[in-house]
């Protein structure tokens, strides 16, 4: 697994915290600025638990202000919902309510600062869509509808989600295979990819995807300023290349450059997932046989091919990608 600071966990959840308290204290200027006596009655309560501190300080009895406390907060609290607010519009509103976005629920360590670790690493990872593009969202039946190429891209798009679980599952670098995805646009390629991707970052493995676009601009710039990027490329568990055959073709630099990559990850047995437009066919007319030969090996490659209607024409408020 990539290292991932505990720093960056800390600045994430104070981030979160704070803007959470500034919400509220916006919400709070609304509400005072509407109904002038919540205000009055904020500050009885706030005068009210400071004299109980006092009687709790000098062995006073306090029972008679925690009565006055409790009756000054319900007249607060129906006042609130008399004016339409609802009764938790004064407070924070974390993200997780369990531990009040600290991390941390006494000395445990909450569920939500894991989640974290992994939203670093997909924005690491620069994949588009993180956390919303994953196996529990796929779902089969947006490719659903009435013309038989419907059905049958739903009864494919099944038989997808199945081999892209047990890829997950059964990921590890040297023995897993590349992916090819390679159809049209909108049958569900980057979903797939992405979904992959996630199951194999909560294993603990590294993962980078790009667009061919942004892997062909990373691979120039690590040409001229040092090559600790394409080291990072070549050596990541698992590369995801979106959308080979988008970018901009620049003589035989993007060949070369491309084949670097390819070929040092094939050298150490390193998988890519790669989705693509084309065909096997079309990309080896654009990258010639050198690259494809290697990307195609039926040895270490597995070719799938997406069909069907693009499902963000037909349902464009949809997730499948």
């Amino acid at each position: 697994m990539e290292y991932i600071d505990e720093r960056d966990i800390d600045n994430l959840l104070r981030q979160r915290r704070q803007k959470a308290v500034d919400e509220a204290a916006v919400r709070r200027e609304r509400a005072f600025a509407s109904d002038g006596e919540l205000k009055r009655l904020e500050d009885d309560i706030v005068r009210l638990r400071v004299e109980k501190l006092r009687a709790i300080r000098t062995g006073a009895e306090a029972a008679d202000i925690d009565r006055r406390i409790a009756a000054a907060t319900d007249v607060f609290g129906a006042r609130l919902a008399a004016d339409g607010f609802p009764e938790d519009y004064l407070q924070p509103h974390y993200k997780c309510e369990k531990c009040r976005d600290t991390g941390y629920i006494g000395a445990q360590r909450c569920s939500c600062r894991d989640r974290l670790v992994y939203e670093i690493m997909y924005r690491r990872a620069s994949l588009a869509g993180a956390g919303e593009q994953c196996f529990e969202n796929y779902d089969a039946m947006l490719f659903d509808g009435p013309d038989e190429i419907s059905k049958r891209q739903r009864l494919m798009m099944e038989k997808m989600l199945s081999f892209g679980r047990k890829y997950a599952a059964d990921f590890e670098p040297g023995h897993s295979k590349n992916l090819i995805f390679s159809g049209p646009t909108g049958t569900g390629k980057t979903f797939l990819a992405n979904c992959i991707a996630g199951e194999v970052l909560k294993k603990g493995f590294g993962v980078l995807a790009v667009s061919s676009y942004a892997l062909l601009e990373q691979l120039r710039d690590a040409s001229f300023n040092g090559m600790g990027r394409l080291r990072r490329i070549c050596s990541i568990d698992l590369l995801i290349i979106d959308e080979l055959g988008m970018e901009q073709m620049m003589s035989n630099v993007t060949i070369e450059l491309l084949f670097m990559v390819v070929n040092e990850r094939y050298r150490k047995e390193l998988p890519c997932i790669i989705t693509t437009n084309l065909l096997p066919e079309q990309l080896t007319q654009r990258y010639t046989e050198r690259i494809t030969s290697r990307l195609f090996d039926r040895s270490r490659s597995s070719v799938l091919r997406f069909e069907g209607n693009d499902v963000r024409r037909r349902e464009p408020g949809r997730r499948n990608q």
